[in-house]
């Protein structure tokens, strides 16, 4: 048995995931069982945790509750075997409460030898090219993030993309009251488009793999680029107004941006965590 640590329970449904640790719990589940394993999801606001010979934890909550002596000791005392986390990469100090962590990224050299390469995927079920009319995707403009560093390419976008003929969608705005959309909203909208205009900080946003599965290129800041995740999918980078417009111009093939995206896939992810697991 493996016991999923995350923000869901087994009475969640795909009506209702959001964000990056609830969709990778629930796509690593039904692999897990496709393969033959038996798993659940285990809310990570309880402190009583059923017994497993595995936990891996996917929860931002339940990460910080491992520095709680009697929540670690609960989930310690309920797995047999190993505890796991899986992470977008491997940051500094975050495997200490680990037995192994799985990242989406390849670990540095340097990195502590509890992190170990899972990989990442996008369910292509849900995630394939629907475009007709011209259209990009504009992820969360993140004002003020690391002191307002990344704002002037958020300008950027808000200069350019009114100007072109293009649709564009932006779903998800941070610091705004309105609710953020369910995941299966987010696929509906990113079939959708040619284009995804990258505008998160860090390694692995899942909207990244999502959006070339649905054939849309990658249009990527150079401040922005992180080559662990973005250099094997479909991307160009920019660097002034002009070359985003000149991207953004460009005819794509959805089908081969699709193709190349779909060399990583939740089924990889999963028969390498068990293989890790069972090490």
């Amino acid at each position: 048995m493996i016991n999923l640590l995350c923000d869901l329970t087994e009475y969640s449904t795909i009506q209702n995931l959001y964000g990056f640790n609830q969709v990778v719990a629930w796509s690593l589940r039904d692999v897990f069982r496709k393969l033959g394993h038996e798993c659940r999801f285990v809310s990570c606001l309880i402190d009583t945790i059923p017994e497993a010979d595995y936990t891996i934890d996917f929860s931002i909550t339940s990460r910080r509750r491992m520095w709680e002596p009697g929540y670690y000791r609960a989930v310690r005392t309920a797995t047999k075997k190993k505890l796991a986390m899986y992470i977008d990469a491997d940051y500094k100090g975050c495997d200490k409460p680990y037995d192994i962590v799985f990242t989406v990224v390849e670990p540095l050299p340097e990195s502590s030898e509890k992190f170990v390469y899972g990989g990442w995927g996008a369910d292509p079920r849900y995630f394939y090219p629907e475009q007709a009319e011209r259209a990009v995707f504009l992820d969360s403009y993140l004002w003020g993030w690391h002191e307002g560093r990344y704002d002037h390419i958020y300008k950027t976008y808000e200069e350019v993309l009114p100007k072109l003929p293009l649709k564009t969608y932006q779903p998800q705005r941070f610091y705004e009251k309105s609710p953020r959309l369910r995941w299966v909203e987010i696929q509906t909208i990113m079939r959708k488009a040619h284009y995804f205009c990258c505008t998160q900080i860090g390694e692995a946003g899942l909207m990244r793999i999502e959006a070339a599965t649905s054939g849309a290129l990658l249009v990527v800041p150079e401040e922005l680029y992180m080559p662990r995740t973005m250099s094997s999918l479909e991307h160009r980078i920019w660097r002034t107004s002009q070359e985003l417009i000149e991207i953004l111009g460009s005819v794509t093939d959805p089908k081969s941006i699709r193709d190349k995206a779909l060399k990583h896939s939740w089924d990889a992810t999963a028969s390498r965590i068990i293989s890790g697991l069972q090490k």
